[in-house]
């Protein structure tokens, strides 16, 4: 019984995971749909630092972008950037860390955008990474939650 009662716990929530990425893809096409691109200049750079369960630290990067639309008016804009950093494996404090994602957004960078041409302030830095690490996420997430869901629902019914 105990089996059951997971098994439904872990489809729910990996069900919702993947509904979430599927929701996150949609919103991108639409976005895309009627995003114009452009290049901007990265004038300012925001780190949030947030303490990490294994002792290390979390960063929330977002970057303040000057860029011309279509008309050549100036605006400027902030959107978050996934940007490279580091992973520990080791106690913290030791050496140990390896780079992952793309370099550092540094101010004065050029950087591809896209825009909304409705809502100039809606933009997102047009790099692959930006566009499918939280989608990519959540359907990983998901898709282990419902093969182990699944799992716990096969051991229960045999």
């Amino acid at each position: 019984m105990t089996h059951t009662w997971a098994a439904v716990v872990f489809v729910g929530a990996g069900g919702v995971s993947c509904i979430g990425a599927l929701a996150l893809v949609i919103r991108d096409v639409r976005f895309r749909q009627r995003a114009i691109r452009s290049v901007g200049l990265v004038r300012e750079r925001h780190v949030k630092s947030s303490p990490d369960p294994d002792g290390g630290s979390m960063q929330l990067v977002r970057v303040a972008v000057e860029y011309e639309d279509e008309s050549g008016v100036r605006h400027q804009a902030t959107s978050p950037i996934v940007s490279g950093g580091g992973i520990s494996w080791g106690r913290a404090g030791q050496p140990g860390a390896a780079g992952i994602g793309p370099p550092e957004c540094a101010v004065g960078d050029r950087v591809p955008i896209l825009y909304d041409p409705a809502h100039p302030e809606n933009i997102r830095i047009a790099t692959a990474i930006n566009r499918w690490f939280g989608i990519a996420v959540m359907a990983v997430v998901g898709a282990g939650l419902l093969a182990t869901g699944l799992a716990l629902a096969n051991g229960a019914a045999g």
